[in-house]
């Protein structure tokens, strides 16, 4: 027997609105989608961003089997990878299922076992705009005690690390750690959306669903993140040698129900890699300042993993590097084969422009061309 459709006329609202939305509030225009009326001509619209959302609250918590999507027929294309999320208190989200698909007018969704949630939520795991017509959720009434654990564990994430001060915020789709300790300047570049954006413009355009990546350079895990929306959070491996990034990292990477293997150390061409060798790291209040240096104050000593035996281990195609300078001695020495993409920021500051040069010459010698229509501002795309 078909249930109801459980959406109907709930409340609903939406990351954002534009010049094209029903109405500039978001719980309004968000409205449109939940009206019941399939043949309405409206739809929602959000803003262009990274990974819109829209959601719905369906007053209690349900075993939801099954969610039907309208979309927008005459640009299908918009709506064809987005990620199901559920939550049970509309801040811990957890990933239910993530659809990828050609273009069409209606999805269906089959939820096989139901998914608990009280919240469900569309996101589109692109950069763009987010617009459909309904969305109809079946199911029923019920609890679960396992599912229900899964969120305590991302509940639990929200809070500050022991003995970290901050708070947490909405930056390019994700619920992050903004600590202290990153300094005002890096503080505000997360608040405003600008931190990173360059790297976050490369992965959304270049990345293919089945691409594989391995990222040097985790930071607070903001472009790991990116990329696992567009191809899975299995699919991504990240290192970074600062201990205390990783494991904010990790936090933000649970925080927003997403499983991206991470690992604290620096990464080694083969032909300098000792097994068990550890290489001194220096540590700065701002941890974009941090980098493997000789032994001194401010150090600590970090474990080394082979660049080469980590790439095959991940069976990555796709480099993404941000490391403060260290990208010259990681990658003038390292085999690069299997990769048709290197993400590269440069940090002339740090090294030099003739070190810098050096290494691009390496790489187009390697058989990287730069991708000029997207390099610029000291990141550069380079493929093969």
């Amino acid at each position: 027997m078909e249930t109801a459709n459980l959406a109907t006329r709930r409340p609903a609202l939406q990351s954002s609105t534009s010049q094209w939305s029903t109405d500039r509030s978001p719980t309004v225009d968000a409205a449109v989608a939940v009206s019941g009326d399939p043949a309405s001509p409206r739809f929602l619209h959000t803003a262009h961003e990274y990974f819109p959302w829209w959601q719905v609250d369906l007053g209690r918590a349900h075993l939801v089997n099954r969610v039907e999507i309208d979309n927008r027929p005459d640009m299908p294309e918009r709506l064809c990878g987005f990620t199901l999320l559920g939550s049970l208190d509309g801040r811990a989200w957890r990933p239910l299922q993530r659809f990828r698909v050609e273009p069409s007018a209606r999805y269906r969704l089959e939820l096989t076992p139901p998914a608990l949630a009280r919240y469900l939520r569309l996101r589109r795991d692109e950069r763009g705009h987010l617009h459909f017509r309904q969305f109809a959720a079946f199911g029923e009434a019920g609890d679960d005690t396992r599912q229900r654990d899964e969120y305590r564990a991302i509940e639990a994430a929200w809070a500050a690390p022991a003995g970290r001060a901050g708070d947490i915020a909405r930056v390019g789709g994700f619920d992050l750690l903004i600590a202290q300790e990153y300094g005002r300047e890096i503080g505000h570049a997360l608040r405003v959306g600008s931190y990173e954006d360059r790297e976050r413009g490369l992965v959304t355009g270049l990345l293919r669903p089945d691409d594989r990546v391995l990222e040097v350079g985790t930071a607070v895990g903001l472009v790991s993140m990116t990329a696992a929306c567009l191809i899975g959070p299995d699919r991504v491996v990240t290192f970074d040698a600062n201990p205390a990034m990783t494991a904010d990292a990790r936090a933000n990477f649970a925080r927003n129900g997403m499983h991206i293997s991470a690992y604290c150390g620096a990464l080694t061409p083969r032909s300098r890699f000792a097994p068990g060798a550890r290489l001194a790291f220096y540590v700065s209040p701002q941890f974009w300042a941090s980098r493997l240096v000789e032994e001194g104050e401010g150090t600590i000593s970090v474990p080394t993993f082979c660049f080469e035996e980590e790439r095959a281990r991940a069976n990555a195609n796709v480099l993404i590097c941000d490391i403060e300078g260290g990208e010259i001695d990681l990658l003038m020495e390292a085999d690069l084969s299997g990769l048709r993409l290197v993400i590269l920021e440069t940090h002339v500051w740090a090294v030099g422009a003739a070190r810098t040069d050096a290494l691009i010459r390496k790489l187009v010698l390697d058989g990287f061309a730069i991708d000029l229509d997207v390099s610029g501002h000291g990141v550069a795309a380079l493929r093969r």
